[in-house]
């Protein structure tokens, strides 16, 4: 038994264990990310499908000005049929 594991370079394995180990680590890294990735696109999808699109509120108001005399000042309604 001895004699069939000396039959190869001691270098083989050295070269083979470090390949995998560093192979491992790339891949167990990138499987990490992608599953964080994914995890953080399905929590976004959930929340736009629970809060609905993001759009801006119309009011239809008048519009008004500041307006100051000698007593202070007053929000006055503009009144766009005078010109």
């Amino acid at each position: 038994m001895y004699q069939a594991m000396d039959s190869l370079p001691a270098w083989r394995a050295t070269f083979y264990f470090t390949t995998m180990i560093f192979f491992l680590a790339w891949l167990v890294k990138n499987v990490f990310i992608a599953v964080i990735t994914e995890t953080f696109n399905e929590i976004r999808v959930q929340f736009q499908q629970m809060w609905g699109e993001r759009v801006q509120i119309q009011t239809e108001s008048t519009p008004q000005v500041l307006r100051g005399d000698d007593s202070g000042w007053k929000l006055v309604t503009v009144d766009e049929s005078k010109g």
